[in-house]
């Protein structure tokens, strides 16, 4: 997923590299990211982006949002789920992409808890891009309707999944994404 984004949302520019053999054009990402991942689930996604874009010289930052679904309730369409935010440890990037790595994206309330912080603290980003494994369609409508003009927001999604249960989960879903990347609960 990270190539595909990197392919796609950063833009490059032309360069000479000058060498015994002669002196070639070469094209060079000429963007900067800040990856934030929301813990831990997101953690295992990010760390092969994070990988890449060094593997490539893209300069970047990274942050870290320990966010979390509270728990019980019911989903009511237009409303977003009650998320309990316990850190945001995102740095100042202005004029970077931001790309956010949250597997599992079924109301989006994680995200937009996510997006309006960063546009409270004042951050200028470029461009916004969600990578999530599943995402629901209700999610992905939200999030693209809420923010799509606004925050310049793409979704990268490797399954898209038609039903949110009346919690507002994944039907049928994987279960938990952090537990499961961590072999714990």
């Amino acid at each position: 997923m990270a190539y595909e984004v990197v392919s796609r949302e950063f833009g490059t520019k032309k360069s000479t590299v000058r060498t015994v053999f002669g002196t070639p054009t070469a094209m060079n990402i000429g963007e900067k990211a800040l990856v934030i991942t929301i813990m831990r689930a997101g953690e295992p996604m990010a760390s092969g982006a994070i990988d890449l874009l060094d593997e490539l010289g893209i300069h970047r930052k990274i942050g870290v949002v320990d966010a979390k679904r509270s728990e019980g309730g019911r989903i009511v369409p237009g409303r977003d789920v009650g998320i309990e935010l316990g850190s945001f440890k995102v740095p100042r990037f202005d004029g970077a992409t931001a790309v956010i790595f949250d597997p599992m994206l079924a109301t989006g309330s994680t995200v937009s808890v996510v997006l309006d912080r960063l546009r409270s603290d004042g951050h200028r980003l470029k461009k916004t891009v969600v990578c999530s494994v599943i995402a629901s369609e209700y999610g992905a409508q939200t999030l693209l309707c809420r923010y799509g003009r606004a925050c310049d927001l793409r979704l990268y999604v490797m399954a898209l999944d038609r039903k949110l249960d009346r919690r507002g989960y994944i039907v049928p879903g994987l279960g938990d994404a952090g537990d499961r990347a961590f072999h714990s609960g």
